[in-house]
């Protein structure tokens, strides 16, 4: 599922849930620095399910040719509404133009 943004051309693509915490990807594909090939994405993540969720957090792993930064949640508790959003932003380096980009995303929490 992938819907464009409101500012130019921003996407969002769902990515499958991780347990009742759902995990959308924010990106522009136009942002690509070229010296040194970096992208820069933002996650978004919501708690679906009929319980809070507290010490949220997400990490990242890359292949050993590119390096990974990845910020701290904007929100570590999310209430089960479904509304409520954390963030954060992934920063991938060493990225090869033309390959499959693979990062193995964790999430972790507490019910």
């Amino acid at each position: 599922e992938e819907e464009a943004g409101g500012a130019g051309s921003v996407r969002r693509h769902a990515l499958p849930d991780a347990g009742p915490i759902g995990v959308c990807l924010e990106y522009d594909p136009r942002e690509l620095s070229l010296y040194p090939p970096t992208l820069v994405h933002t996650l978004a993540f919501r708690n679906r399910g009929p319980e809070a969720v507290s010490r949220f957090v997400c990490k990242a792993a890359v292949p050993k040719h590119m390096a990974v930064q990845i910020s701290p949640p904007s929100l570590t508790d999310l209430p089960p509404d479904g509304e409520t959003e954390s963030t954060q932003t992934i920063r991938l380096s060493g990225v090869e133009r033309g390959k499959a980009l693979k990062v193995r995303l964790r999430v972790e929490y507490e019910l």
